[in-house]
């Protein structure tokens, strides 16, 4: 076996691989008496096929499996003994010398690489880059409000409709154009209604003032356009549902309304439980400093954008650009993607490209190191912000690290908190390295910017 290394160019490099009888021989041999002992041929016994009838039956392709993994194995281990850093993986040159596996013993192969330019990345506080406060709005203060409020809520059991908001149980039957029950039509005896979510009016002034025992007639399709929610309320399938249409005779056997909770320290106590709530104004601007802390993710969004953008022009990298539209096409040939889509989206691969080797150089020039615990912080936060999406506050930390160990058991959420935690450790030593310039917006403004 001998491989050479020949350059093209500073970007592109060629490797040239000569197979001889002697690095193979013993590898075929070996997987052709594998493919004896296995072999069932008719007028033979399990494991007593000739030889050479194996041979004759499977060497060329055991041949080919076989070089082919040398090939693989030779290329990876010379480019990792030689420090050669590169992008994509080795393709096989396009003009080869014809190869003959059928007589040859001996072959030659060659392989493109392109190799990762040489930079540096060099930030001082004379690069300068907004970083966006984002403002909590008067309407993301009262939807969390409302929503923690409806979370500690209760139903009461009522005799009639007064408030739009009550959830009615009852029988659901079909009826005709004159209201008269139809024959083998559909019935649900378990059918719960909610006129909170009720989107007809016209449906809804039907059930005002109903009482328990009201009969209301009414067409539910056009009450809940919704199938899913049409289907679960008749108690059929959606494909069913989709067929069902005019009107049904609701029988009203049970009224619960909803009463959201006060705003008073029970509510509070209930919240946050640690006592630091004792006031409407202290609740909602605690509810304000958990909204922030989440629009904060959206700016380490909107800076690490930024942050690319920036530095992808400031490094201005040249790539070996025919090479990497051969391997990205090759890549993706299962995806049925075509040189035309990859010629039309090329500046947006080349971009993310050169924005990986940029990391790769701040994490090295900087002994930037993702430990297990940031991890777990990342994972923390992410599960804090899910559970706050939810109005669910002050959750005690053993519970919280408890939720982020399940979710890291799933092997693609942990990679991507993984990736997290890898941006956030880059994101955090550019912000101490360049000068930010802090300017406040609202959420339309911030919106704006990516338009």
């Amino acid at each position: 076996m001998n491989i050479t290394k020949t350059d093209v160019d500073e970007l592109n490099a060629v490797l040239k691989l000569d197979i001889v009888k002697s690095d193979y021989e013993q590898k075929v041999i070996d997987a052709l008496k594998n493919y004896r002992k296995k072999a069932k041929i008719d007028g033979f016994r399990p494991g007593k096929v000739p030889m050479g009838m194996i041979k004759k039956m499977y060497y060329t392709g055991v041949l080919v499996e076989e070089i082919n993994k040398i090939i693989s194995e030779e290329l990876h281990k010379f480019i990792f003994d030689n420090k050669i850093k590169v992008l994509g993986e080795p393709l096989p040159k396009e003009e080869q010398e014809s190869i003959d596996f059928e007589n040859d013993e001996d072959f030659t192969f060659a392989y493109d690489i392109a190799i990762s330019p040489e930079f540096e990345v060099k930030m001082s506080k004379r690069d300068k880059l907004n970083f966006y406060k984002i403002q909590a709005s008067e309407e993301m203060i009262n939807n969390r409000v409302d929503q923690i409020t409806r979370m500690y809520g209760s139903n009461e059991v009522v005799t009639s409709v007064e408030k739009n908001n009550e959830m009615l149980k009852g029988a659901m039957t079909q009826v005709d154009e004159n209201g008269e029950v139809v024959s083998e039509g559909i019935s649900n005896d378990n059918t719960a209604i909610s006129l909170e979510y009720m989107k007809d009016e016209d449906s809804l002034k039907k059930f005002e003032g109903a009482k328990i025992g009201d009969a209301i007639v009414f067409e539910p399709k056009k009450a809940y356009p919704n199938e899913s929610d049409f289907a679960a309320m008749l108690g059929i399938t959606k494909e069913e549902a989709e067929l069902v249409s005019g009107n049904f005779k609701f029988e009203i056997a049970e009224i619960n309304r909803f009463y959201p909770a006060e705003m008073n320290e029970e509510l509070f106590e209930k919240v946050y439980k640690d006592g630091e709530v004792k006031t409407e104004e202290e609740f909602k601007a605690k509810i304000v400093s958990e909204l922030e802390d989440q629009l904060l993710n959206d700016s380490n969004y909107k800076f690490a954008i930024d942050v690319k953008d920036k530095f992808v022009k400031k490094c201005n990298l040249t790539l070996p650009d025919a090479f990497l539209k051969r391997w990205i096409l090759a890549s993706n040939r299962d995806n049925n993607v075509t040189a035309e889509q990859i010629e039309k989206e090329y500046p947006n691969y080349s971009d993310d490209i050169k924005w990986q080797l940029i990391r790769s150089q701040i994490i090295e020039d900087n002994d930037l190191k993702v430990e297990e615990e940031d991890i777990m912080e990342t994972a923390k936060d992410f599960a804090r912000m899910q559970m706050r999406q939810y109005g669910i506050a002050n959750i005690p930390d053993e519970h919280l690290e408890g939720f982020a160990k399940q979710i890291m058991t799933n092997e693609k959420e942990r990679k991507g908190i993984e990736e997290k935690a890898v941006e956030m450790k880059i994101i955090n030593h550019v912000k101490e390295a360049i000068k930010l310039e802090d300017k406040e917006v609202t959420v339309e403004e911030f919106n704006k910017l990516f338009e």
